[in-house]
Order: structure tokens, then C-alpha cells, then sequence
């Protein structure tokens, strides 16, 4: 496949952009995270991309990798998103996983927030706040379509 320099190239060598908003960023120098995320995403803006002029549904079908799942593999935890299950090595259970079965065993209610209470106390806290958050979220720009629950109301 021709990459964005019009040279040819092995396709399981190059990545397809179905993440425009992140590659914007990175080609105008913005920071878009940091840590170990703003490292993901550098190593991700020095990989090979396919011809824009090329289909991403072709480029899939001749070898070429989404960025967006490329992408998935370094960063997930356990989750399926309609794609393949990634996990990180050496976890039995992903954190997210882990938070969702701990908050399944609290009752429904006010129950809870005495029980966050209670911990913050144990913890030698001296202060506990509650916030509600109504705001919405848009759901364009995420790496895969099932995030959208993820998103909140």
C-alpha cells in the first residue's frame, strides 16, 4: 500500500487514521496527555500511515492495522469492544472490572454514600464531597462505538 509519502509499503507495516481528532493534536504539537498516554501517542504519530486517498475499509482488507485499535492494545485493560479482548499482562482482573464487581455488591441508595463516608473516616479523612455531575458528553470522537455508555447521561 502507498503510504502518506507515496512510497510503497508492506501493509501490516502501516497504520490507517480512523482517529482524526487525536492526529490533529498530534500534528499540531499539542500536548493531548500526559504520562504514559502522551508516550503512546508519540510512539503512535512515528508509525506509518496509510495514503489518505486510500479507503480505511481497503486498507483493512489488504493488512493495514486501525490506529484506533493499535491504539486499544497498549492502553486497555480487560474489555471486549466488539473487536478482540485485549488484557494487560500479569492481571487476573482488570481494575475496571474490579470496581464494577465492588460497586454490584452495595446496595442500591443512600447505603452507599454512608459507606464512602465511612471509608473516608477510616482513612483520616477530614472532609468528604459529593459531586453531581449532569453534564453531557459528546461520543465522536471515542475508539470504539460500545464506549458511548461510558460517556454518562
Amino acid at each position: 500500500l502507498p503510504d502518506t509519502a507515496c512510497a510503497m509499503v508492506v501493509a501490516h507495516e502501516l497504520l490507517f487514521d480512523d482517529t482524526p481528532w487525536l492526529s490533529d493534536s498530534l500534528a499540531g504539537g499539542q500536548q493531548a496527555a500526559g504520562g504514559q498516554a502522551a508516550s503512546i501517542l508519540s510512539s503512535a504519530s512515528k508509525r506509518r500511515r496509510v495514503h489518505p486517498s486510500i479507503a480505511h475499509e481497503t486498507a483493512a482488507r489488504l493488512g493495514a492495522q486501525s490506529l484506533r485499535l493499535w491504539l486499544l492494545g497498549r492502553n486497555a485493560d480487560t474489555f471486549a469492544l466488539g473487536q478482540e479482548n485485549v488484557e494487560a499482562f500479569g492481571q487476573y482482573e482488570s481494575l475496571t472490572s474490579r470496581l464494577h464487581n465492588i460497586l454490584e455488591l452495595y446496595a442500591d441508595g443512600v447505603g452507599i454514600l454512608h459507606e464512602l463516608i465511612q471509608n473516608s473516616d477510616d482513612a483520616g479523612a477530614t472532609e468528604v464531597s459529593f459531586i453531581f455531575d449532569q453534564a453531557q458528553h459528546g461520543d465522536q470522537s471515542l475508539l470504539s462505538p460500545s464506549m458511548r455508555e461510558w460517556q454518562g447521561p
